[in-house]
């Protein structure tokens, strides 16, 4: 399947995955008409025909772009990346979806420095607590030299509301 987003410009998959019934979700970045990338999950099921697309531009109006997905075992898609902040640079950004792709929440992570905050990578554990990592940057914008850490961030499933985080600088 192809998929030609409203520019008629680039559209690029990240991450694909499944869910039980054999549904397939892709998730990654859809030029929009005049400002950059929107964030941009689709569903198609076994036929390969298109069940719903969604998108996600940021408050920062700017570049939105999903790295990777997951489906809990009730169809829930799950996507995560980075996002345009208003104040910030890039700020992590997850979002939950229903089976018919309603937003049911969205977190958004702007580390210290309000600078670079790119989530890498999401999972699920056994009760559907989403695991988000990636890296942010520890030094203010415009200081030199600039440093990325490891930042991991624990939601609960039920309504994202923040477990807990913790950076590693190694």
């Amino acid at each position: 399947k192809r998929y030609n987003g409203p520019s008629s410009k680039e559209d690029i998959a990240n991450s694909i995955a499944l869910d039980a019934s054999g549904n397939v979700y892709i998730t990654g970045g859809s030029t929009t008409t005049n400002k950059g990338f929107d964030m941009l999950t689709i569903k198609y099921n076994t036929s390969g025909t298109q069940q719903w697309a969604t998108r996600y531009d940021g408050p920062g109006l700017g570049d939105d772009f999903a790295n990777e997905l997951r489906v809990d075992q009730n169809g829930n898609v799950y996507i995560t990346g980075s996002s345009k902040g208003s104040t910030s640079k890039l700020d992590y950004a997850t979002i939950k979806y229903n089976t018919a792709g309603q937003q049911q929440w969205l977190m958004r992570f702007d580390g210290a420095s309000h600078d670079t905050d790119v989530a890498t990578g999401i999972d699920l554990d056994v009760y559907n607590n989403v695991y988000v990592t990636g890296y942010s940057k520890s030094t203010p914008i415009g200081t030199t030299p600039g440093y990325f850490d490891y930042f991991t961030i624990k939601y609960a499933n039920t309504n994202g509301s923040l477990m807990w985080h913790n950076k590693y600088d190694g």
